[in-house]
């Protein structure tokens, strides 16, 4: 895998420039890199640790990483903190701990800040929306042989270190952040068979049951969350028969709801508080847009986008045709930039922007594209379409933005004899070469 950055766009295109490269037998990792909330840094993935790179700086810290996920998560408040499951040897389980990027030194500002007690098995880690405290999930094997495992979450506290149980499921299918409108505490969300729930960690072991709605028999991994213009909002992929789809989920209304009644109806929810945007829940790629005007997602050949703050607005989707094979592109992923002035698609082995800050040229006509139509439509402005990108073989993944700079990774499948002779070397990304905006042929 092969981490690039390019302008973007950028008249005549030029060529990217590389970041890392790593060749991964075995599949240990589901990302190239992460990138922190305000695009300064880059964490590279690497078999035996990361690679840290913040400008022309770069640094590697050799680190024990838990497993396939290797997830990070930054802190929503500051972003040079980053926690992790850090793997650790001769235990069981994982311990979380931070790490402090505010200096890139040689050894890593690492510290250990949850240690599980003995039986539990960490697999996820949270921040509170207030970047104040953690939530970390764990699964507990059942109290007798057979019984199904129990998943409880435990607070820490980072001004102290203070740990405590807050809740415990039976299942858990998603979580999310939750920022207290009224007093701005930090809280979470989750649903399980039994509906959709809100922690109160103040009020430890009685979580508040929102709504009945049935999410369906599958871990809900498409979610996503967001706290702008001062409300929360909340994206999740229901694969349920009777709610099948993409919702945008009003939490605070269900909340406001549920104060004003003793417990939701049995089998019912609150229809207003969930908004369909996708009638289809196989969705690989779901974000708000930095701002949060935009609810954004994308399956193998649909992109769609809805303004969050227009109830029932009917979503704007496009598709890509090949105009050559007369079928549709496969779509691999969709990014915003953080003045949501630009959009960055990645379509089979090439990435396009859409782009609404490019000036016009006098005379140049009505620029024609795929989606150009609905974006217009959407925001009021039409958007300039440019290829940034192209390569011949493997496909593009995971764009995002660094300013006005492009970062995106480059999977390729390697054929490995039985016997590996050293490190093998990937063919740079060739130079991209200058093309007419794709299109309908005049």
């Amino acid at each position: 895998m092969t981490t690039y950055s390019c302008d973007a766009p950028s008249e005549p295109p030029q060529s990217p420039t590389l970041l890392s490269q790593t060749l991964m037998v075995g599949k240990w990792s589901g990302h190239a890199y992460h990138r922190s909330p305000d695009g300064k840094t880059l964490i590279h993935h690497e078999l035996d640790g990361i690679r840290v790179q913040r400008g022309k700086t770069s640094v590697k810290y050799v680190i024990q990483l838990r497993g396939y996920a290797r997830d990070f998560e930054f802190s929503p408040t500051h972003p040079e903190r980053v926690v992790f499951l850090r793997a650790e040897p001769n235990a069981t389980g994982s311990r979380v701990a931070l790490l402090d990027l505010s200096e890139l030194s040689a050894k890593p500002s690492l510290r250990v800040v949850y240690t599980p007690t003995k039986g539990d098995s960490p697999y996820q880690v949270s921040w509170g929306a207030a970047g104040d405290v953690l939530w970390v999930l764990s699964s507990r094997k059942g109290d007798s042989e057979g019984a199904p495992p129990i998943h409880l979450w435990h607070q820490v506290r980072l001004a102290d270190g203070h740990v405590s149980e807050v809740a415990s499921a039976p299942e858990v299918k998603f979580m999310a952040p939750y920022l207290d409108p009224k007093t701005k505490r930090s809280k979470f969300v989750y649903g399980d068979a039994a509906g959709i729930h809100l922690v109160d960690p103040t009020k430890p072991g009685v979580p508040l049951l929102l709504s009945r709605v049935v999410i369906g028999s599958k871990r809900t991994h498409d979610r996503t969350w967001t706290y702008a213009k001062g409300r929360n909002h909340l994206a999740l992929a229901f694969t349920s028969d009777r709610m099948k789809g993409v919702y945008l989920v009003d939490i605070e209304r269900l909340v406001a709801a549920r104060a004003k009644a003793k417990a939701p109806a049995r089998d019912d929810y609150d229809r207003d508080a969930f908004d369909r945007v996708s009638r289809t829940p196989s969705v690989h790629t779901l974000w708000f847009s930095p701002r949060g005007t935009y609810l954004t997602g994308a399956d193998k050949a649909v992109i769609f986008l809805r303004r969050t703050r227009d109830p029932r607005e009917k979503p704007t989707r496009f598709e890509i045709m090949d105009t050559e094979r007369l079928q549709l592109r496969r779509v691999r992923g969709v990014r915003w930039n953080e003045a949501e002035t630009k959009l960055a698609v990645i379509v089979d082995n090439e990435i396009w922007v859409y782009d609404w800050t490019a000036p016009w040229k006098e005379n140049a006509g009505r620029s024609e594209g795929p989606g150009l139509d609905q974006l217009e439509a959407l925001t009021g402005k039409r958007p300039r379409l440019r290829r940034v990108a192209k390569v011949p073989h493997g496909f593009l993944a995971e764009p995002q933005w660094l300013g006005d700079r492009l970062v995106f990774s480059q999977f390729e499948d390697v054929k490995i004899g039985h016997r590996t002779r050293g490190p093998m070397k990937i063919p740079p990304l060739p130079t991209p070469t200058p093309s007419p905006t794709p299109g309908r042929k005049r």
